[in-house]
């Protein structure tokens, strides 16, 4: 008897390896396809997962050679470690670039505050010259109402002229320095406004800017005792004289302090 390995799948008669259609039936002979490797093409078992020759995972369709087929195998693996490396290098780039922003910040931060001290410094020492050139002009107004007050007292003249009145003769002595009052009455805005931006230090942890803005305070207010007594003199003539020499030392004094600072 003829051991057959094929039978017809229509009628279950059994087909010889030379037949092409079945001799029962007429259907055509099926032949089951064989198993081969996508990569080389060799032969397989129904069991093989892997192909002997080339070492490519069965199933998995490569054109290329068998060294590239294993690096296309090695791709399609899937592997864990990629989905851990990924979150890794990400939260390092957020690290750098978020510590890379702290140090501009902190850059820009130090740089203003450099440049605020700079601007302070320069604007101190644009106030003890302001404050110095007044004051010398209200010294020689403060000097003209002296002699004019005091030929009035002694009943002598002034600039020819002999006065009946104490408000008279002060009155002649500033219309003689008008000039001088009107360019102190004009520095007097610069000085205010200067003072204004004195007033806040930049940094005060800086001991340097602390003296500075506490001999400010000083000038200024000795700038403004001085500036009343010389635009409005009041009283007699001797608390008005002790005054304009208590106020004129006084500037004089803690000006000098706030050059040695500012200069």
């Amino acid at each position: 008897m003829e051991n057959y390995t094929e039978f017809c799948s229509n009628c279950g008669n059994p087909v010889e390896a030379n037949q092409s259609f079945c001799a029962a039936c007429g259907a055509p002979r099926v032949v089951a396809p064989k198993k081969v490797c996508e990569s080389c093409g060799m032969e397989l078992t129904e069991t093989q997962e892997f192909c002997g020759r080339c070492g490519a995972k069965v199933g998995v369709q490569i054109s290329a050679p068998s060294t590239d087929a294993i690096n296309q195998y090695n791709a399609a693996v899937p592997k864990k470690k990629k989905s851990i490396v990924l979150p890794i290098i990400l939260a390092i780039v957020l690290l750098v670039v978020a510590v890379g922003g702290v140090l501009v910040y902190t850059n820009i931060q130090e740089q203003n505050r450099i440049e605020a001290i700079a601007e302070y410094k320069e604007n101190a020492y644009t106030f003890y010259y302001e404050v110095v050139s007044t004051g010398a002009t209200m010294e020689d107004i403060g000097n003209e109402i002296k002699t004019s007050w005091s030929a009035y007292v002694t009943s002598s003249r002034y600039n020819g002229v002999k006065y009946s009145s104490v408000d008279s003769a002060v009155a002649a002595a500033q219309s003689y320095m008008s000039s001088e009052i009107s360019t102190v009455k004009s520095n007097n805005y610069t000085i205010e406004s200067l003072y204004d931006s004195l007033r806040d230090v930049p940094d005060s942890s800086d001991y340097t800017l602390r003296e500075i803005k506490n001999l400010v305070e000083e000038v200024y207010d000795a700038y403004k005792e001085m500036y009343s007594c010389i635009i409005s003199p009041s009283g007699n003539y001797t608390s008005w004289t002790s005054e304009f020499k208590s106020v004129d030392t006084e500037l004089a004094d803690v000006v000098g302090d706030l050059g040695d600072l500012v200069r």
